[in-house]
Formats: structure tokens, C-alpha cells, sequence
């Protein structure tokens, strides 16, 4: 406190303490930098938005956060990852029963799976995100030996490991899975592939057979555990010869996809050529919300008329009256006074007063002949009110005759 000093290093000196530790996570607001020696503060964690720097200066502290932000996430990712790890190899050790080699006489031992899994995760691969294909390709093919129908459980748990420690992978994973894990698992690595998060390579090795029933029952194994990956369900659907399939499909899985891929899906429906009467079945039945919106909007921007008029009949159904706005862009997309006018006699009894006008006003468009516009005058007799009409059900009665204010 007595140093007369500005510069932080030898402010450091006179209190005799490192100036590494005395300026850790130090609030620098205030303090005036300019012209002096900041790079022994960078990596500190210090708080600088509010000292008084050069333009440079302050871009270096960002520069620093960011380098600074980036290896504490890997330094945190390489710590959880050998904990996970870790806590998989104790607890094979725990059990005691130690994997025998199918076709030697070589034992899976602890120390071995700490060589397999945790050194390439912790110090091969320690200044990465995500670990890469090579990693989960070396672990399989190391312990490829091991794989029978008899370890089938350690597999599962070693998969939901994998995939906990979001293991990238590529076609030589999809190799390995060929020939390394389907000779002794067969149709039961469908459950391996499920333990694992989703990915595009091994989803669609899994799921895209050569029939629609080994197909289901591919991606059923996955959708068990988890949704398949959009990629893959694409891939399988493109093989389908009939929109009822793609359907099939589409009810026994999850699938998280973008609004993109949605739309592609749900065009392998609407585009099939089914009769209007299905429309219902297909718009409830229980497909992932993403394609089940996307059928919707597709058909009505299809604009087949008599499908238009399905929806709205089904939108009165199952949500006590069809939404005004929803009318009106059903209507639109009718052209013909005919189909349009059974419609509007079908839900009429259903609907408020907006959802009248707007049936109306689209009635009206299409009323060309005499005959449309007498039965349309019809229409508005039974359904549309008048302003009285409406008046007197909002507010009661009105009195024949109403009060003279300007005599009062």
C-alpha cells in the first residue's frame, strides 16, 4: 500500500507473492493497462471488461478467454470420460467373471480393458471433443475375440458406454459390426445398435433390409430404446413401393428430425394415390408430430379437393369446431360449389358465428350458376344471422322503440 507503482508485476514483488497466483481470477476494473505488459495476465481468468485497455489488448484478453474456455472443456471432457470409463472397468472387476476368447484361451482381465478403453481416451486422443471413429474401431476390434451369444451382456453394457462417451463412427465401424459382431450376435446386435446414440452409419446398416416385415422388425429394435436416425428412416422409405408402408413404418418409431426431412417423409404419403376416405385414418394415425403436421400442410397445399374436404370434417371432429383460419385456408383450396357447399351444410350446426362468415364469403366465390346462388340465399337464411339477430343474443332484446335521447 505504500508502493507508489502502477505496474502490477512489481506491485507483486513488494507483496513478495508470484504475480501468477496474486492476479488468479482478479477484478482488473478500473486499473489503466495501457502501455504495459499484459500477456502474464491472459491465462489468469482475470476480469478485465471494465480496465481501461488498448483495442489490442482487449482483443487478447478475448483471444485468451476463448483458448482458455476451450481447453477447460476439454480438460472436463477427458476428466468425465475417465470416470465413466473408470467406473465401467471396476465394475467388470466387481463381478469377477472375466471374459474367456471365443478361439483362444486369452482372458479379458481388468488391466487389459483399462489398455483398451481408458489410455487412448484419456492420453491418445486427450485434446478432442468427441473421440474419434478410430477410437470405438480399435476397441472392437480388440475385443472382437470376445464376442459371443455367452457375453452378450458385457457387449450391451460396453455399447451404452460407447455411447455415453459419444464415440464417432464410420464405414469401418459398420465393417466391424459385418464381420466381427454379427457372426456371434445375429439378429440380437439389432439391441447393440439400439444402446447406442443414433447415427446415420450404423442406423442404416441396421434398419434398410430387402423386405418391409425384416425391415419393421429392424427398426423396431432400435425404437425400443430410442428414436432412429432421420437418415436412415429416409433411406428405408425410399425402398417402399406403396404409401402404406412408409405409414407402417412411421407409426412404431421415433425419429427426431429437422422440418426439411419432414416434409420429405411425409411426401411418400401424400403423394400416394389412396381414396379421400382414408384422409382420417392417415391424419390420426400415430406418427411422429413433425411428419403428422407436415402430412397436414401438404395436403392442403395438394388441394385435392375431396382430401380438403376430409381435413375439415376431421378438424370439426376431433377439435369441437374447425378454427376460422383454418377454414379459410381449407376453402380455398376447393374450387367446386358443389363439394364446397355439402361440406358447409355438414359442419355448419358445429360452428360460431366467424366460422360462418368465412364459409360464406368462400361460398360466395364459387356461386356462379343461378341454382348455386339460390341454394347459397338458402344457406344464409338457416345459418347466417343478422346484426339484430346476433345483438339480441348477445344482449337480449332490444326495445321496438328505442328511446329518443335528444328529446330528453
Amino acid at each position: 500500500m505504500e508502493s507508489d507503482s502502477s505496474d502490477l508485476k512489481v506491485l507483486a514483488e513488494v507483496a513478495g507473492i508470484e504475480p501468477e497466483r496474486l492476479y488468479q481470477r482478479a477484478d482488473l476494473t478500473g486499473i489503466d493497462l495501457r502501455g504495459k505488459d499484459i500477456e502474464f495476465l491472459l491465462p489468469l481468468l482475470t476480469k478485465y471488461e471494465g480496465a481501461i485497455l488498448t483495442d489490442e489488448q482487449r482483443r487478447a484478453f478475448r483471444k485468451a478467454d476463448r483458448t482458455g474456455n476451450i481447453i477447460r472443456t476439454q480438460i472436463r471432457l477427458r476428466n468425465i470420460r475417465a470416470d465413466l470409463i473408470t467406473l465401467f472397468i471396476e465394475s467388470y472387476e466387481e463381478k469377477g467373471q472375466f471374459l474367456q476368447a471365443s478361439s483362444t484361451a486369452d482372458t479379458l482381465t481388468s488391466s487389459s480393458l483399462k489398455e483398451i478403453l481408458l489410455e487412448p481416451a484419456v492420453h491418445k486422443y486427450r485434446s478432442e471433443n468427441t473421440l474419434p471413429p478410430q477410437y470405438i474401431n480399435s476397441v472392437l476390434n480388440k475385443l472382437a475375440t470376445y464376442a459371443s451369444s455367452s457375453n452378450f451382456e458385457f457387449f450391451m453394457k460396453l455399447f451404452t458406454l460407447l455411447s455415453d462417451l459419444r464415440c464417432e463412427v464410420d464405414v469401418d465401424t459398420r465393417t466391424s459390426f459385418k464381420e466381427d459382431l454379427w457372426p456371434a450376435f445375429e439378429d440380437a446386435l439389432g439391441n447393440l445398435v439400439g444402446a447406442f446414440y443414433p447415427t446415420s452409419i450404423l442406423d442404416t446398416y441396421w434398419v434398410v433390409r430387402s423386405t418391409l416385415s425384416e425391415t419393421l422388425a429392424a427398426a423396431s429394435q432400435i425404437a425400443f430404446r430410442r428414436p432412429v436416425d432421420e437418415t436412415a428412416v429416409e433411406k428405408a422409405v425410399e425402398a417402399f413401393q406403396h404409401w402404406e408402408e412408409v405409414l407402417s413404418l412411421l407409426k412404431i418409431i421415433q425419429v427426431d428430425c429437422d422440418m426439411d426431412t419432414a416434409e420429405r417423409l411425409a411426401t411418400y404419403i401424400t403423394r400416394g394415390d389412396w381414396a379421400a376416405s382414408e384422409t382420417r385414418n392417415i391424419l390420426e394415425a400415430k406418427t411422429p408430430p413433425k411428419i403428422r403436421n407436415a402430412i397436414f400442410r401438404q395436403l392442403l397445399a395438394e388441394g385435392r379437393e375431396e382430401r380438403v374436404a376430409e381435413i375439415v370434417r376431421w378438424l370439426d371432429n376431433n377439435r369441437g369446431a374447425a378454427g376460422a383460419l383454418s377454414l379459410e385456408n381449407a376453402f380455398v383450396h376447393i374450387r367446386d360449389f358443389e363439394l364446397a357447399f355439402r361440406l358447409a351444410q355438414d359442419i355448419a350446426t358445429h360452428l360460431a358465428d366467424n366460422q360462418i362468415s368465412v364459409i360464406d364469403r368462400e361460398l360466395s366465390k364459387l356461386a356462379y350458376l343461378s341454382t348455386d346462388r339460390e341454394r347459397l340465399a338458402g344457406f344464409r337464411r338457416k345459418y347466417v344471422r343478422t346484426s339484430d339477430e346476433w345483438h339480441q343474443t348477445k344482449y337480449g332484446r332490444r326495445d321496438s322503440k328505442p328511446t329518443d335521447h335528444r328529446r330528453k
